[in-house]
Formats: structure tokens, C-alpha cells, sequence
């Protein structure tokens, strides 16, 4: 059965001119991404729950980090994380950074609501990039 949040989100975003992609089995995702300034592109996957009522936000090729920096970067995400309180980064088991956030949404304003998320994401994973870059290549 299609997401029905997923499908409001959609919606919002077709009409506010949003590139992305409604994808999933269930139609339960949704691909985006934005430009940026420091980082060209930041693209965020909008993962959707069962329950229609929450979702988690999450980059996608964000970053990758080389297996002898490894340990600089996560100190240097521990701070990051101590910083934003809007999100949550973190190196997954692939060597990739992951920023994300998790939020409750409300059917009627979820499309404003995953508007601002996304912007919201894109905008702190822009600003971090200098320091996560500066700790990988130092």
C-alpha cells in the first residue's frame, strides 16, 4: 500500500517546484537534493513509516572517509553533533558520513513540515563541510 504522507509530500512538492523522486516499494521514500555552497550537492532520502506519522531524513554521498582518518572524523562529528541540535551525524559501517533527523509530522502540513526539514538538513550539512573536509585532508 502507497505511503499516504509520502504521497502529500509528493504533492507539496510538485507544486512548490521541488525536484525529487516519490520511489519504494511502497512508495515510502523520497529522493531530493539541493546545491549548495560549499558542497555542489547534498541529496537527502525522506524515508517514511508505517505508522504515516514520522519520517527520517538522512543524506545520501555526503562523504566518504579514508579508513586512517577515520578516527579524527568521528571525534570531529562528536563535536559537530554537541553543536547542531537539529541533526545527527555519523559514520555508517561503510566508511560514509551520514547527517540525519527524525521528525513527527502531521498529515495536513507534512509537505511544509519535509520542506523545511530538507532546507533545514541542506543547510547545516553545508555549513559543517569545511570542518569535516579539514579534518580528513589535515
Amino acid at each position: 500500500m502507497a505511503n499516504l504522507t509520502a504521497k502529500i509530500v509528493s504533492t507539496y512538492f510538485n507544486a512548490h517546484d521541488v525536484k525529487h523522486e516519490l520511489t519504494g516499494e511502497d512508495e515510502d521514500i523520497i529522493l531530493t537534493g539541493y546545491t549548495a555552497e560549499n558542497k555542489k550537492v547534498i541529496d537527502i532520502a525522506i524515508l517514511f513509516d508505517e505508522s504515516e506519522t514520522t519520517c527520517r531524513l538522512v543524506t545520501r554521498d555526503y562523504c566518504h572517509v579514508p579508513e586512517q582518518k577515520k578516527e579524527t572524523v568521528i571525534l570531529e562529528l562528536n563535536k559537530l553533533n554537541a553543536y547542531y541540535r537539529w541533526a545527527k551525524f555519523y559514520l555508517d559501517e561503510d566508511g560514509d558520513i551520514r547527517i540525519d533527523t527524525d521528525a513527527v509530522v502531521d498529515q495536513d502540513t507534512c509537505g511544509q513540515e519535509c520542506h523545511e526539514l530538507v532546507r533545514r538538513l541542506v543547510g547545516i550539512g553545508d555549513d559543517a563541510y569545511p570542518q569535516i573536509m579539514k579534518a580528513i585532508w589535515t
